[in-house]
């Protein structure tokens, strides 16, 4: 950013120019870091980005990644944790084949299957839409469409308004 702190890195292990002007990119890797330490990372077996080349880089405008589309939502602010494959159940995992990601509406969106792994519930379901501000870059909107099965391990107090016997 404009003061020199770092707020993406785009990785991927081999990236063709297309004749359109996109690039296809093989096991791509997106790193997005907050000002409060938080991060948002995106794997993928590949993806189509669309973008422009900049003095400093480039500009992503929209992408569709597909095959094992993994997004991670690291809640920690620690300097020196580990990265987030080695903190399964420290971090919200989403899984789902196929995802289109544009950053001109600052949105995520598949139809198809998604599995939502957090410390707190585990979901199971059909579509999958994610919002987010730029700045402060913060997740607003996390939904999935279409729930087919939810388990929950951890329920704040003021939510825990259900009594089961046993």
């Amino acid at each position: 950013d404009e003061s020199g702190r770092l707020e993406a890195i785009y990785r991927a292990k081999q990236l063709h120019r297309r004749p359109d002007g996109s690039h296809h990119l093989v096991e791509p890797r997106v790193e997005l870091y907050q000002r409060n330490g938080q991060q948002t990372i995106l794997r993928a077996d590949e993806a189509a980005v669309y973008g422009e080349q900049l003095d400093r880089g480039a500009n992503v405008r929209r992408a569709k990644l597909r095959g094992n589309v993994t997004i991670y939502f690291d809640p920690s602010t620690a300097p020196d944790r580990k990265p987030v494959e080695q903190r399964p159940d420290e971090v919200i995992r989403v899984h789902v084949d196929d995802v289109e990601f544009d950053r001109e509406h600052l949105s995520i969106y598949t139809e198809g299957r998604v599995t939502v792994f957090a410390p707190q519930a585990d979901v199971y379901g059909r579509g999958l839409s994610i919002t987010w501000n730029e700045s402060p870059r913060e997740l607003r909107l996390l939904r999935i469409e279409h729930g087919q099965y939810m388990a929950v391990y951890d329920v704040p107090e003021e939510l825990n308004v259900f009594s089961l016997p046993g």
